[in-house]
Parts: C-alpha cells; sequence; structure tokens
C-alpha cells in the first residue's frame, strides 16, 4: 500500500461539538480517499470525544486514531500525530476549525509548485459560534504569493506572521524544526519560531482561506490568559531562540516581570530597536538554544498569586514610584493646567458635558491606590450635582449628541473596574437623589478578590472585591443603571496585538451580556489615557457594535467630541467644592 499525498493531523480535546464538523470537511479538499489519511489524537478529555473518535475511524478507513491517557498539551498531541504520519506533507487542522472545500489541494499544489517548505493561509475568516455563514470578520496575512521572511514574527505594523496559525509544511522541515513545544500553550506560536529559525523557506498561498471559528468556547488565549500564562509563554519562546537575540533583548526578556499581566512582553519587545544580533541572519539554521538550561532557567514562572509573586511585584511597583514620581507629579501637573485651558475653551465655544469617573465608594484607613472616595464624600458630590446639574444615562447622551439636542445642563456618572461596594455603598445613595450611572466591569475576578489590592498594605476586611455575576444581573435590571464593558482582564490596549485587543473587549461584552441577556453598547478604556489605546481600538470598538467608548483624560467631552474616545474626568477623595471647581476647570 502506497503512502499517502497528505497527512492531516487533528489534535482533539473535549470537543464532541464540533469534531465531527471538522472532519467532514477534510474529505472535501480534491483528494481522493486513497491521496489522503486523518490522523486524530485524543489529549485526555474528559467529555467522550475518545469514544467519539473511535467511531469515526471505524466510518472512515483513513482516519487512525490515537489516544494519549492524561491530558498533555496541544504540542505533544499534534507531535505524536506527526510522528504516526505516513505522507511526506502534513496539515494540522484545529478541531472547532474547517476548511472551505478544495483548499488543502491548491495549497498542496503551491507548496509543490514553489517546491519550498511550508505554505500559509492568505485569509482567516473567523465565523460565530455554529454558523460557518455568519462572519465575524476576516484577517488579512500579509506576503500573498510571497516568501514570508523570518522578520515577520516581530512586525509591530499591525501584520501578524501568516504561520501563527496552522499551515502546511513538510515532514523533513518538521524534523528540522524540532517540532511543536510541548512546555507551554503557545505552541503554534513557538513552531512559527522555530520553523523560520530553522532557515526553512514558507510562502503565503495566494487566496488560501481558513475557517476559524470563535465565539464558541473558552479559546486557548483566553484560557492562558486567564492563568497568567502570556508573557511566560513568549518569555520561553524568545530565550529558546536567544542565539538569535541581541545582548540587549536577551536582558530585556530575562529581566522582564512576567507576572505583571498588564505589560504585554511580545508587544514590549516589538517596540524596541535592534531585537536581532547583527548577523542573525548568517545564524539562521543554525542550533537553538532549547536545551541549554542557563538560558531557560531564568524564565521560570511565579504564580502571581503566591507570597513571591506578590512580593515580586509589590517591589517593582514601588521602585517605579520612586524613581519616576517626581516626574510624573511635573507631568500630571502640566497635564491638569492643559485641560483645565481646554475645558475654559470648550465653555467659551459651546455646551459641555461632564463626564465623572469614579472606582470605589469606601470608608478605608489608608487608600495607597487613590481610587476609592468615601460614602458621605460621594453623596455630597451626588448632592450638588443633582442641584445644578440634570444628571443624565450615557444612553441618553449618545442620544442627545445624535438629535443635537444638548442643552448644556447634562452630567453623567460612571464608575470602573466594577467593585461590589458600588452596589453596596454607591447603589443607596444614587437611588436617594435618583442619579443614574453606568458601571464599566472587567470580567477576570468577577466575585473575586482584586489581585492589584492584594499588593497594598489595606488592613483587613478593607481590600477591594469585585461584582459577582449575580450582583452584575441585578444591578443590570436597576432602572438607574447601565452595565458596560471594561475588557477581560483590563491590559493595556495599546500594547497589543489587533487580534489580542479585539479578544480582551469582546470576551468583556460577551460574558456581560450573557449575565445581563440584554446588548453592551458602552465601553471604557482600561487606564484611559490617549497612550492606552490606539485608533485601531477605536476601530474595533466601532465594529463590534458598541455606541460609545470613554477615556480617562481630565476633559469635558462636547457634542464634538468622538464618541469612541469620549473624555471623562477622574474624581478622586476631594470636596463638593473642589468638584465643582474641577468641573469648571479652576481645580
Amino acid at each position: 500500500m502506497s503512502d499517502p499525498k497528505l497527512s492531516i493531523i487533528i489534535p482533539c480535546y473535549n470537543c464532541t461539538k464540533t469534531l465531527p464538523e471538522a472532519v467532514d470537511s477534510c474529505y472535501n479538499q480534491g483528494f481522493s480517499g486513497e491521496d489522503f489519511e486523518v490522523i486524530m489524537v485524543d489529549d485526555g478529555s474528559t467529555d467522550g470525544s475518545a469514544e467519539l473518535i473511535k467511531k469515526l475511524a471505524e466510518q472512515h478507513d483513513n482516519i487512525h486514531p490515537y489516544f494519549h491517557e492524561v491530558n498533555r498539551g496541544g504540542g505533544s498531541a499534534r507531535n505524536t500525530a506527526v510522528a504516526h504520519a505516513r505522507s511526506e506533507v502534513i496539515f494540522c487542522l484545529d478541531s472547532d476549525d474547517l476548511l472551505p472545500p478544495d483548499t488543502l489541494s491548491k495549497m498542496y499544489s503551491y507548496l509543490k509548485e514553489k517546491n519550498c517548505d511550508g505554505v500559509a493561509f492568505n485569509f482567516s475568516k473567523k465565523f460565530n459560534g455554529a454558523d460557518p455563514s455568519n462572519i465575524h470578520h476576516v484577517d488579512e496575512f500579509p506576503y500573498a504569493g510571497e516568501k514570508i521572511p523570518f522578520e515577520s514574527l516581530t512586525d509591530n505594523s499591525g501584520n501578524s506572521c501568516p504561520l501563527d496559525v496552522v499551515f502546511m509544511y513538510t515532514k523533513k522541515a518538521f524534523d528540522r524544526a524540532g517540532g511543536y513545544p510541548t512546555d507551554h500553550g503557545f505552541d503554534t506560536q513557538g513552531f512559527a519560531w522555530r520553523f523560520l529559525a530553522a532557515g526553512l523557506i514558507a510562502y503565503t498561498c495566494p487566496g488560501a482561506t481558513y475557517l476559524h471559528r470563535v465565539n464558541f468556547s473558552r479559546s486557548y488565549y483566553i484560557r492562558e490568559s486567564d492563568n497568567g500564562l502570556i508573557n511566560f509563554n513568549w518569555q520561553k519562546i524568545l530565550l529558546e531562540h536567544s542565539n538569535l537575540l541581541s545582548d540587549e533583548t536577551i536582558n530585556f526578556v530575562r529581566t522582564f516581570d512576567c507576572s505583571d499581566f498588564t505589560r504585554n512582553l511580545f508587544s514590549k519587545l516589538k517596540n524596541r530597536d535592534n531585537i536581532f544580533k547583527n548577523n542573525y541572519r548568517e545564524l539562521l539554521g543554525t542550533e537553538r538554544v532549547i536545551k541549554n538550561k542557563e538560558a531557560t532557567g531564568e524564565a521560570r514562572p511565579i504564580n502571581r498569586h503566591s507570597l513571591r509573586g506578590l512580593y515580586l511585584r509589590a517591589r517593582s511597583r514601588l521602585r517605579k514610584i520612586r524613581i519616576y514620581g517626581i516626574a510624573v507629579f511635573i507631568y500630571l501637573k502640566a497635564v491638569e493646567t492643559l485641560n483645565s485651558f481646554l475645558n475654559h475653551l470648550n465653555k467659551m465655544t459651546g455646551k459641555t458635558v461632564p463626564v465623572l469617573l469614579y472606582h470605589r465608594v469606601a470608608s478605608l484607613s489608608h487608600d495607597p491606590t487613590m481610587l476609592s472616595i468615601n460614602p458621605d464624600t460621594f453623596e455630597e458630590h451626588i448632592k450638588y450635582i443633582n442641584r445644578r446639574y440634570s444628571p443624565i444615562p450615557l444612553t441618553e447622551l449618545i442620544k442627545r449628541i445624535d438629535s443635537k439636542i444638548l442643552k448644556g445642563d447634562e452630567i453623567c456618572v460612571t464608575f470602573d473596574d466594577g467593585y461590589r461596594d458600588n452596589l453596596t455603598n454607591a447603589l443607596p445613595i444614587l437611588e436617594k437623589y435618583s442619579t443614574p450611572a453606568t458601571i464599566f466591569i472587567t470580567t477576570y475576578r468577577l466575585g473575586q478578590k482584586s489581585a492589584f489590592d492584594l499588593e497594598k498594605s489595606y488592613r483587613t476586611g478593607e481590600g477591594a472585591t469585585f461584582l459577582s455575576e449575580t450582583e452584575i444581573e441585578k444591578l443590570s435590571k436597576h432602572p438607574l443603571i447601565e452595565i458596560g464593558a471594561h475588557t477581560h482582564t483590563h491590559p493595556r490596549l495599546s500594547e497589543l496585538p489587533s487580534g489580542d485587543q479585539r479578544e480582551e473587549i469582546e470576551t468583556s461584552k460577551l460574558i456581560l451580556e450573557k449575565i445581563t441577556k440584554e446588548k453592551i453598547t458602552h465601553f471604557a478604556y482600561p487606564f484611559g489615557q490617549k497612550k492606552d489605546f490606539t485608533g485601531q481600538t477605536l476601530e474595533i470598538v466601532r465594529e463590534l457594535g458598541f455606541l460609545s467608548a470613554y477615556e480617562n483624560t481630565d476633559r469635558l467631552g462636547t457634542a464634538k467630541s468622538n464618541r469612541y474616545s469620549f473624555p471623562r474626568i477622574n474624581i478622586r477623595e476631594i470636596s463638593a467644592k473642589k468638584l465643582a471647581e474641577k468641573i469648571i476647570g479652576k481645580y
């Protein structure tokens, strides 16, 4: 029996709902049954996937199943599949994705035409849930008809490397690259680095399209993010290739505080100069340092909730405060002066709308984050704004701006992050004065203690706790409260690739819509300064169907303000008199 032309490998883990459809798509790729095989590896599933794989193998002679007794990770499952492949050409299909008809025969022909080591997709169509025709958006990969350069791995122009997702490659190339990494959760990105660092040649196949399922289950990216592993994964990938990196880059990667999930190691790296050695091109294809213990030993992850992890993060932040304290003070004073001038200018040239930004409402003996306001002070604020202004919800604000009927006495109240004291302490005061408000919620730690507060020196019982799903549902039904999205893990969005930005924003939106059973139409940028988001971020927010989005720049909004970067005024523990002065630009 001759070997098949193509081996399609499918790593499987708890995929009973999507695997049959993925397998079906393999049988309309322009190959006869003898010309290809399907190798499925169950990676210790707990949902009946193993039994399903056996049934599929009984239905198709060219399906070959293999089983891991325990879960060993995606990289290990892919490596097991390739080890059993009889073809010299491999394609890896994720068990929840699909292939348009004749895609693989087109890519196979292109691989033979170019006589290369690998062929990548030109387009990735993201489809919603169970309906392949419901296209969420389309990502276009660069280098159509061209060789994919090694430098695409660190492209900082907004393009992703075409090899960062699944692609077709030869078995010889797989062996030369060393297979998929098995010591972290970014096995596809890690394999892309190994492939190009090995000096292997890949092209983007013009028109080749992959169907990528989204909004169906927790993606690997969200799982890794929830477990605090994003930076650790990139650290392992990068240090594996330290033979190509400059000394400055190696030092940067090794010393990066991977436990700080608000910063993205890889995004920071791509913004640096001289990432690679001067002669890195000559080194492509030379031996990696994957087995060099000295190179990888310094990248051991520290659990961010362990005492050691909390100590390291607290020490890092205190060091930054000492070094940059004076500079930050001067900067803030300059910004305050500029915003005061701009607020006066807005007052002189048109109707303005103050949108106030609060975080916590609680009585604390010590507030190192300066995010809290005492309930008595908050009540004085609410009394004042009801005397001087007409508080309205954000949805009403956008309606009035669209209808060009701003009166000039509007004001809006918002809260960021979604702390439990917004319900227990703020809501009774809002109810007392019939004042509407919007609560922008970060969805990563619902009902849990704030990891940020654990790093500070609050007294017992003073640390912040986030709203639970039940409490969010209760608030969403309250006539005075609107719920808004604030990303999933509260990252600095400007430091993330566009795909990761979209996933952070959309995950938050979908989780909140599931809890509230209502559309979430307003969004607030984490941190909220101009440097914390980009024009691309604004476009993503618009594409996801939000009506408005809010920054934190201590300025008054106007009818002409961009609704996707509408300014807000950050309010801390100040008197009602100081609040009045801050709003009119004298504070």
